[in-house]
């Protein structure tokens, strides 16, 4: 009989201890905290699914050269298939991806595909159905490593390019996102590590670097701040190992701005004018005309 007794004693004070800690009121702080995360992951997911409906999966068949360890390397070139990324740039179906994924390209062809952004069981459907164009280049810049291509189609989704000021800060928020080893619609986040990063200092390019994972096959997809603006194109990695080592670099907007509009009507960029300008310290600096100040103002310090 105690026994029982000293059993049910010990199931009321748990029964009592639970509805005390479920009472308990949860401190500000915690409400607060928790609030900021479901409203920054919320702007995140909002603006991801937003910029995947503008990127594609480009797949590129044409000749290269082998890969040195390939065991039959002493053919000069071989047929090749490649896959990329590249972002929709115009409604009207002008694509901009990144030189070397459509170089020396037979054919190209675009895949768009609509995008899973939330799994609820039974209700989640993941049979989508893709619409694949044949793409035709329009012109190329191997300097930038920039490339602009087209589908035949209209109202599509896109990432404007404005004609507005550009800013990036150091240590924002971005996304990337691409189709790494054909994987469709990946979205990987990380900060902006550098701005006017120049790894090669004998040539005038500059990049936004970025500890965003980037992988084979997210090359010319977009790299975008949290408002979905685009931050610039995803080209090339550092790495010892073939894969993201957060050593990412993307062409800056304006480059990719001018190179798209240069490319959109005259079929590539044209030859830029260097025009010696005097300064009041006596000494001569280049003027770039017409190229983007990031461009023309970069400089090995």
């Amino acid at each position: 009989m105690n026994t029982r007794l000293s059993y049910t004693f010990l199931f009321v004070c748990a029964c009592s201890t639970a509805v005390y800690c479920q009472e308990q009121p949860v401190p500000p702080a915690a409400h607060a905290s928790s609030s900021v995360l479901q409203e920054f992951d919320h702007a995140i997911d909002e603006v991801a699914e937003k910029a995947m409906r503008s990127v594609v999966e480009i797949d590129v068949t044409g000749y290269g050269v082998p890969e040195q360890d390939e065991s039959n390397s002493s053919q000069l070139l071989q047929r090749q298939r490649s896959l990329g990324s590249g972002v929709i740039v115009d409604p009207n179906g002008y694509i901009v991806t990144n030189n070397h994924v459509v170089a020396g390209a037979l054919r190209i062809r675009v895949t768009l595909a609509p995008t899973t952004v939330e799994m609820v069981p039974y209700h989640t459907s993941l049979a989508h159905r893709q619409r694949v164009y044949e793409a035709k280049p329009i012109g190329t810049n191997r300097a930038a490593d920039l490339a602009v291509i087209k589908i035949e189609e209209k109202g599509l989704p896109f990432i404007p390019l404005p004609d507005e000021r550009f800013r990036v800060r150091l240590g924002q928020t971005v996304l990337a996102i691409g189709a790494p080893e054909g994987l469709d619609h990946t979205v990987t986040k990380g900060i902006v590590s550098a701005v006017g990063r120049q790894p090669d200092l004998d040539r005038p390019m500059v990049y936004v670097q970025t500890d965003a994972p980037i992988n084979p096959g997210n090359s010319g997809g977009p790299l975008v701040d949290r408002d979905g603006n685009l931050i610039g194109i995803n080209t090339f990695i550092y790495t010892s190992g073939g894969g993201s080592e957060g050593l990412g670099f993307a062409v800056p907007e304006p480059i990719v701005r001018f190179a798209y509009k240069e490319i959109k009507e005259h079929g590539s960029v044209r030859p830029i004018t260097i025009v010696p300008t005097p300064r009041p310290s006596h000494r001569i600096l280049p003027k770039v005309s017409g190229f983007p100040r990031i461009l023309a103002s970069s400089s090995p310090t």
